[in-house]
């Protein structure tokens, strides 16, 4: 469903642009735009996710130095 969007997008863009080059060299930078932002909430995602098992482990340790685990 997002790559639909995405394209449907480009298209309401493009015709905004009246198709001419310039527009088109527009829309052309707005997808390039939004594939760095995919890419870059991509790796934000994968350090949240990398710090909560960081979390999670220290908090094993700290439970384990206690006896608890």
């Amino acid at each position: 469903m997002g790559e639909f969007m995405n394209e449907l997008f480009i298209a309401v863009a493009a015709g905004l642009a009246g198709g001419s080059v310039t527009g088109i060299a527009a829309v052309a930078a707005m997808k390039t735009d939004i594939g760095w932002l995919k890419l870059s909430m991509a790796r934000v995602e994968h350090s949240a996710q990398r710090a909560h098992e960081r979390i999670d482990l220290a908090e094993l340790a700290r439970a384990r130095d206690k006896g608890a685990v």
